[in-house]
């Protein structure tokens, strides 16, 4: 609930706000609240079919046939399920969504704006391709699902640090 408070209180500064540069830091404020709160509601509204898409992106990568949110290993030796409130697309498609609306109130639609939206999305793919290769590979699951997830983080710290110091850094000016 904390983060529906966070949400209430970013659109009332939002639309109180007498300096641009404080509606620009609201905006921060409620893209935050997106990955955190929006895009959990949309997920759970629409699990089943993100789950479904999951698997069948999962499942056409490494030519099995999908049953719903269960995807047949490669070799047939068992399968994958896509649990209720686990998919890895929804949590990166929640940081698109915060990209996309970053790049939308800031108005500003350059190179470096579609690179990062693009970059967002790219991690889609890689979360895709782990899974992928956890079912092309079932024997190296400890290897591919502990060290892809080590990895994962490492590139979700990277990334922030970077959309940090590249977006939102150039509205701080450099004598403090």
């Amino acid at each position: 609930m904390s983060w529906l408070g966070l949400c209430l209180i970013a659109i009332h500064l939002r639309a109180t706000a007498p300096d641009a540069r404080i509606r620009r830091a609201v905006s921060l404020v409620f893209a935050l609240t997106i990955p955190l709160f929006w895009s959990r509601l949309v997920v759970a509204a629409f699990n089943d079919t993100i789950l479904h898409i999951d698997a069948q992106l999962v499942g056409w990568l490494i030519g099995t046939t999908t049953t719903g949110n269960v995807v047949p290993l490669a070799d047939g030796s068992g399968s994958i399920f896509f649990a209720p409130g686990g998919s890895s697309m929804a949590k990166s498609l929640a940081a698109v969504s915060a990209a996309v609306f970053l790049n939308l109130r800031s108005g500003l639609w350059s190179a470096s704006t579609f690179v990062w939206t693009a970059a967002s999305l790219a991690t889609v793919v890689a979360i895709l391709t782990r899974i992928g290769l956890i079912g092309i590979y079932p024997q190296q699951f400890d290897l591919i699902h502990s060290l892809g997830a080590t990895v994962a983080g490492c590139r979700t710290v990277l990334a922030i640090v970077s959309i940090g110091y590249h977006k939102v850094g150039q509205d701080v000016p450099l004598n403090r």
